[in-house]
Order: C-alpha cells, then structure tokens, then sequence
C-alpha cells in the first residue's frame, strides 16, 4: 500500500477521510474483491485479550469493525509496544479487545507510551509517515496480524535464504578438496560470490558456491580420458599425483592423449583399450628417453600402436619363436628395445599392458628399480633386461607371474637375494642371473636353495659370476629337460653331485672356478655335451682310484670344448692318471684343457685324430716321452708342454717355467 509523508497537525482534522460503508456491525468478506485483505486465521493471536478479534472462519469469513466516527477518539491514551519481531509495529490492547482497528505507526515511534504526548519539536521529527487517511479508514485488527504475517515471513526467508548459503559454501568447499587434486587446473584458485551467503572459496581447481545464486569461477577440468584413466583399479597410485605434475611423463603423456579428440567419446571398448595402451607407451617414451632412441617411427603418432616400431601386437597368424599363437588383434603383447639407447627407469604406468607377454630391453642403459607394477602382468611369459644398470633387489611378488617362461636379468647390479618365490614359478624355461658382479661391495653371498629343483621346465640356467655359496643341491638332478647349466665363478663348494648325470640334455656344462672337490661326475647319461668344464677347482682322483679321467669321457662324441685342468690349489686336488686313449674319439674336440694336475705317461697318439683342435694344453703334469710328428703336422695355433717333453712343435713351455 502507499506511503506518503504527511504532517502530523493534519492527522486529526482531516476531512478526506471517506465515510464507511453501511452495515450493521458485520460485512462479508468478498474473495474476489482485492481492495480488502482476507483475515487472518484463528490462532493469529496468542493473547488471551485478542480471542475476540478471531470469528469463526468458514469458505467466507466475517469481522467484526467498529465504524462510528468515535473510532479514532478510541486511540486517545493507547499504548504503542514493540511488536513480537522487533519491527516497531504500534498496536493498542484495548481496542484490540473491543474489536477496533489497531493503525500500523512508523519505527521511529516505538517505544513511546501516548501518540499524544510525543512532541516532534523536541525529537526533531515534526513530520512522520502514516498510511493514507483512506486506508487508516479500513484497517482493522486481523489487518494487522495479517501485514505483521508477512514481516515474519520477510524474517524467515531471509534466514532460510542465509542458511541455504553456508550449506552452499560448506559443499564447494568439500567438492574443491576432493576433486581438487584429481583436475587439471584451468585457474588456480577459484572462487564463488553469492547474493545472500557471502562469498565461498574452493581449492584447487575449484569454485566456490555462495548462497543464493553464487557461482564459482575456478572450474575443475577432468577431461573424458583423466577420469577414465583415474577408474583403472591397476592405475598407481603415484600416477593420481603425477598426472598433475608437469615435469613427470605421466602427465606429459595425459596431455598428448588428451590432444586427441578421439578420446572424447570413451563409450567403445576399442577405444579404451587403445587409450590405456597409447597411455602406457607414452609413459615408456617419456620415462625412458624416447627422444634417444635409434628408430622411434610410429611413437606418439595418430596410426594405431600396432604399427609403431618396435611394438608386436596379436592376431591371428602371429605367433612367437616357439610357435606359441599370439592373443587377439589390437592388444600389445611385444615391445622389443634392445640396443636402442633406452634409458632412465621402467615407469610403473608399464602394468597398463595386461596383455604383454615380452619385455625385451637388453643390452642398453636402464636404471633404477624394478618397479613392483612389472609383477601384476600375469600375461608375461618373457622380461628381458639383460645387460642395464637395474639396481635394487627381486620382489618376492615375482612369485605371482607363473606364466614366466624366460627371465633374463644378467649384468646389472641387482642384489642377488633371490626369494624362494622365484622358484615356485614352474614354467620357466630359461634363467639368467649371471654377472652381478658390478656391484661396488662385495655381497655376502647365498646358498642355492634345494627349491631350484622346483624348476623342473627349466631348460637354460646361467649363475655364473654372481657370488653364490655352499653345495649344488642334489635336487639339481630334478632338472630333466636342463641344456645349459653355467656356475662359473661362485664361491660353491662340497662335491658335484651324481644326480647331475640325470640331467640327460645337457650340452653345455660349466662349473668352473669355484671350489669343489672329490672326484669328476661320471656323465654317462650325457652324450649330447658339447662344453664341459670343472677347471679351476680341487678335484681330484676318487679314493682307490688310478684314473682321474674316466674313460667313457672319450663317448661324449658331440664335444668341442674339454676343459679339466687347472685343478690344484696350494697343494690340494689334482687329477692323476693317464691321459686316456679314448680322447682319439673326439673328432668335434677344439679345446682340450688338460694343464696343473697330476697327470703321467706319454701324450697318446691318438690326439693325432683330432683335426679341429685350436688348444692342447698339458703342462703342469708329470707327462714325459715325445709329441708324435702326426700330432704336429695338425698345426695346433697353442700347444703348450713341460720342458721334459720332447716336443717340436710345443710353444714356448719351457720358458714359463
């Protein structure tokens, strides 16, 4: 309604005022009349002094209004109160219990105890603001209550619209926290304004929210890929943090994914594996110097990883060198770097190929540990780290790739603690861990566990140089389909075990250089041996026995590479015994070690048989007699004898003694 200012001196004899309608004490309460207020409801009032002013309310409500020309002399000595919501509303009890209006003042008058006695000369307000004389003319009670209603309802959304803002401010609080550090981060510190609620304040890459119609302007930036990547349960948890890192290859690969609109659409499940593995591969490239290598045609390009260099993927007509058929199409299952100047370390982000089954990164500069993700791709059947700079120790979680047929981890500088889980893998084939001898202290050394016996697949199994201890379990004979076993180097000691003759496929056989002792194995299940050496050890004749050399030696026909002697040490071990006659049989022989033991009689001519013979050497031993002219004219490039043998085609023995 309006409001206008008036003085007050016009207030009591103003004339304008429009006489009341006729009535007989009562009117009807039109609805569809908007000039007049409806009532207000039954418990408007809590007054006990106010239950007259309330009639019973039907569909339409009746008032009761006083309307003689007296009704405003009724107000003479009213008091003005403040009003139950602190509005300095003005109403008079008394005429309120004899059903009169009660007229709505201005703030400025609460407080004051008779209208009549405020002098506005004094307070320096001789002009107030009252409501139309026309309207005084209509108010009445339930009026009243019904324009105080809507001032607590004013209240009540302002406090409801202040608490819906915190609980705004609350919530872009939590959401910055927790999405926060999972965004890329288009402005570093977002905020948000409201129109009731203040101002709130997000995180990191987030806006706050305030209360009303607030809006934040830092906005996170979760790209289709990042949040596909961040639902991988094998993703480390290192690369939540790294993503966000931009010095580290998991966040420059995320953005070289994410350059790509083709990985705005992730619904197609050969479009999330394509993203997995270009991910995974980006990290390779980026973790471990791509920018280096020899031939990078193909990487972190637009054709599909399947033609990039180096990378194998499976389909039908692929298969491996052992005739093993490859997985399905468009899965990576080979990455062959080998000699390719791959540096720096494998990034864990690798475990994102689930269906890799070779690694093969030999002989180049890899550094760094192994990270513990390379042992959750149960598809890998060959890792192939040969010959890097791989420090650190073998996870016992090796055990967990039982589908691991090679395992070749030679020359680096790995402690050479194996886990007895290494063992339990039963499908190996092939393990190298030789020439750990890089390391800058000398290890303690380990046994070799009776568990190797477990290996019973094993066909290709190299330890030399890597400072292993103690007896070769006689579980070694377990190995029945072993080709190739090099000890060379450790520290073993105790006699070779007889259970090594049951390893019936041999064909390379080393245990030189360590300190066994007792006599030679005897090796008559072996026939396809094509190396053969016990040099530079304690061996020595068996008790009783004349022979140092069995016999049946001259039956391993397919060898080429004999190697017996050195054997003794500061008076220990050496074979004696003649050399035998059967040696005439070795017509593959190239090499033939007999030197530093004690071995008698003449060199038999049957050595003359032997046409592809590079070395013959047997000094060292109580050999006498003379070196036939037949085995001269075989032109051996290194012969070497004691000066007590007569020899003309000997080289320069004598002056090493």
């Amino acid at each position: 309604m309006g409001m206008f200012k008036r003085n007050r001196n016009d207030f009591d004899d103003d004339d304008d005022i429009p006489p009341p309608p006729e009535h007989n004490g009562t009117y009807e309460y039109n609805s569809d009349d908007e000039s007049i207020p409806p009532p207000p409801p039954c418990d408007a009032y809590n007054e006990p002094s106010n239950a007259n002013a309330c009639k019973s309310v039907t569909s339409k409500a009746s008032a009761s209004v006083k309307t003689s020309d007296e009704e405003f002399e009724d107000h003479q000595g009213q008091s003005f109160i403040e009003d139950g919501v602190g509005n300095g509303t003005s109403y008079d009890h008394e005429s309120m219990k004899k059903g009169y209006s009660s007229v709505p003042m201005q703030p400025h008058f609460r407080g004051m105890h008779n209208a009549q006695a405020f002098d506005e000369e004094e307070a320096g307000m001789d002009e107030i603001e009252v409501p139309s004389s026309s309207v005084v003319q209509r108010m009445n009670n339930w009026e009243f209550n019904e324009w105080r209603k809507k001032q607590c309802q004013k209240k009540s959304a302002l406090w409801i619209a202040g608490c819906c803002a915190l609980v705004a401010i609350i919530v872009a609080i939590s959401v910055g926290a927790t999405r926060g550090g999972r965004s890329n981060i288009d402005d570093a510190q977002g905020a948000g304004t409201g129109t009731e609620g203040g101002t709130g304040t997000g995180g990191t890459g987030t806006g706050g929210t305030g209360g009303g119609t607030g809006g934040g302007t830092g906005v996170t930036n979760v790209t289709p890929a990042q949040q596909f990547l961040q639902e991988i349960d094998l993703l480390p948890a290192s690369t939540q943090t790294d993503m966000s890192d931009t010095n580290s290859p998991a966040y420059k690969a995320l953005q070289w994914i994410e350059s790509d609109a083709a990985f705005d659409d992730l619904s197609d499940p050969q479009t999330q594996l394509d993203l997995q593995q270009r991910f995974s591969l980006a990290n390779v490239f980026y973790a471990m110097g791509g920018d280096q290598w020899g031939n990078v045609d193909g990487w972190l390009e637009d054709g599909d990883v399947c033609t990039w260099n180096a990378i194998t993927c499976g389909g039908d007509g692929n298969v491996d060198n052992n005739g093993r058929k490859l997985q399905d199409n468009g899965k990576v299952v080979k990455i062959e770097l080998n000699r390719m100047n791959v540096n720096g370390q494998i990034p864990p982000e690798i475990v994102l190929l689930q269906d890799l089954e070779e690694l093969i990164m030999f002989e180049n500069q890899i550094s760094g540990v192994l990270p513990s993700e390379l042992y959750n791709i149960p598809s890998l059947q060959i890792l192939d780290l040969y010959d890097n700079d791989i420090e650190g120790s073998i996870s016992p979680d090796i055990g967990q790739l039982q589908n691991l047929v090679a395992l070749y981890l030679g020359k680096n500088r790995l402690d050479l603690t194996l886990p007895i889980e290494l063992f339990s893998i039963t499908s190996l084939e092939a393990l190298w861990i030789n020439d750990m001898n890089r390391l800058e202290e000398m290890p303690v050394g380990q046994d070799l566990p009776v568990d190797i016996g477990n290996l019973v697949n094993m066909k290709d199994l190299r330890m030399a140089r890597s400072f292993f201890k103690g007896n070769l379990p006689a579980e070694i004979g377990n190995l029945v389909n072993l080709e190739h076993l090099d000890l060379e180097n450790n520290g073993l000691t105790g006699k070779i075990p007889a259970e090594i003759e049951e390893c019936v496929k041999l064909d390379f056989l080393n245990l030189a250089n360590n300190w066994f002792e007792g006599e030679l194995p005897r090796l008559r299940n072996n026939p396809d041996l094509e190396t053969l050496r016990f040099d530079g050890n304690i061996l020595a004749n068996a008790e009783g026995q004349e022979n140092g050399i069995p016999n049946h030696y001259g039956l391993l026909l397919n060898l080429e590479d004999l190697r017996l002697g050195p054997n003794i040490f500061e008076g220990e071990g050496g074979l004696s015994g003649p050399i035998p006659e059967s040696f005439g049989t070795l017509t593959k022989l190239r090499i033939l070690h007999l030197h530093e033991n004690y071995l008698t009689g003449e060199v038999p001519d049957s050595i003359s048989e032997l046409t592809q013979l590079d070395e013959f050497m047997f000094q060292g031993n109580d050999i006498t007699g003379t070196v036939s002219i037949d085995i001269c004219d075989l032109n051996i490039p290194k012969i070497e004898a004691d000066c007590d043998v007569d020899c003309d085609c000997c080289t320069d023995a004598c002056q090493r003694n």
